[in-house]
């Protein structure tokens, strides 16, 4: 056996006591698939008191079953289906309830529950319950490469990218030819008033002031 799923034993003995809990099968049995997968080897059980088989190969009726579909599937009574008919007598069971575990499309165990207390029916309301114990056991082996199939979790498949670089500067626009500056524009020279000018303005005002 695996040596991971030895580490595991007692958290999967803890899961299957979930049937008797929830569906309320008097007895169960965990087989996962041995490391070659032709094989399934028996992990742990409740129930059973030694009436039991120890490993199930490809050809065993529920492990066929399982392979043929994936969710679980029930049987009440010896003579309901033949095939089914001497592995329950065997184990002094008359009724079952079997649910496969599935790993990444790949069958990698069976749960085997027989007999719900007080000889009542499996029914279909079991079939969920059943489903859902056997997706707890299929959780435990998440991260683990236990059957050659490592089932990853998403947050370890999630890569972590650093930010992206920013995106390149713009180049800068070349520079534009400066105006040429235009040249200052002077005022028009005043031109000084002449001396002959200047005579002439003071003889008129001596004349105005000479007939005031």
């Amino acid at each position: 056996m695996h040596p991971e799923v030895e580490e595991l034993r007692p958290k999967l003995k803890e899961i299957l006591y979930d049937c008797a809990v929830e569906i309320r099968a008097t007895k169960a049995a965990l087989f996962l698939a041995d490391p070659a997968g032709t094989n399934f080897e028996l992990v742990t059980e409740y129930g059973f008191r030694g009436a039991l088989r120890t490993t199930a190969d490809r050809n065993d009726p529920i492990v066929d079953r399982c392979g043929r579909g994936r969710t679980p599937f029930f049987i009440n009574g010896l003579t309901v289906e033949p095939r089914f008919s001497q592995l329950m007598y065997d184990s002094a069971s008359e009724r079952l309830l079997a649910a496969p575990v599935y790993l990444r499309g790949t069958l990698v165990g069976v749960i085997d529950m027989r007999d719900k207390a007080g000889k009542a029916a499996f029914d279909q309301t079991d079939v969920p319950k059943a489903q859902g114990i056997a997706d707890r056991i299929g959780a435990l082996f998440a991260n683990k490469n236990v059957f050659g199939l490592r089932f990853i979790a998403l947050s370890e498949g999630e890569t972590k990218h650093a930010a992206p670089p920013p995106p390149p500067a713009a180049p800068a626009p070349a520079p534009q030819p400066a105006a040429p500056k235009s040249a200052p524009v002077s005022a028009p020279p005043v031109e000084k008033p002449s001396a002959s000018l200047k005579y002439s303005v003071r003889a008129a005002n001596a004349v105005f002031l000479l007939v005031w």
